[in-house]
């Protein structure tokens, strides 16, 4: 039996955080999952459908990290959200403040 190991879509580089930048989250936990710049949030508004004019969590998925990846996704965002996702977990709601 081949046993067919699921590749990370980045090479596991850690966030360069500042200051007075928008922290994204997770909702169910609440846990900081890190900081993002105003162009890593707006990657995330263009990219991902809002419910309405005030909606700001976001349900992401494996699926949703390979769609970013295709899309330029910047690279250290990419490693953030994949963080997020624990082993097994089918997906997350996420949110930034």
């Amino acid at each position: 039996m081949v046993r067919i190991r699921r590749r990370a879509l980045t090479g596991g580089r850690g966030p360069r955080q500042t200051r007075d930048m928008p922290r994204l989250y997770r909702v169910d936990t609440g846990d900081t999952i890190g900081e993002i710049s105003e162009k890593q949030k707006q990657f995330l508004v263009d990219m991902l459908e809002e419910e309405d004019e005030d909606d700001q969590d976001y349900f992401i998925n494996q699926d949703t990290l390979e769609l970013f990846s295709d899309n330029n996704c910047d690279p250290e965002l990419l490693a953030l959200l994949e963080g997020a996702l624990d082993d097994g977990e089918d997906g997350v709601d996420i949110a930034w403040e």
